[in-house]
């Protein structure tokens, strides 16, 4: 892969497949997928994060975004709810 972009749905707290096992925070997850990812590509990086917000009410959406936002330092999208223009930009940067 040349770009990753990781998907969270806050509305989950561990891994659907593995009942009892709690996703882990992100920089740690990006840092095992990445780390995966250059194994075939050096140059592979993340470029955002894609975010089903599905159960929150909209302010809640773009609240939790944000905050996303500014701990990963990526650009954190709903792609049915905030459209993909950031999404895109940030995959083609």
């Amino acid at each position: 892969p040349d770009v990753l972009v990781l998907c969270h749905d806050p509305a989950r707290t561990e891994i659907a497949s593995t009942p009892g096992f709690p996703y882990r925070p992100f920089a740690e997850t990006m840092a095992l997928y990445l780390s995966l990812a250059r194994l075939t590509n050096p140059a592979a990086r993340f470029a955002a994060i894609a975010l089903n917000s599905s159960s929150l009410p909209e302010e809640n959406a773009h609240r939790l975004a944000a905050a996303i936002e500014a701990d990963v330092g990526l650009p954190v999208f709903d792609p049915l709810r905030f459209g993909l223009a950031r999404a895109v930009d940030a995959v083609l940067a």
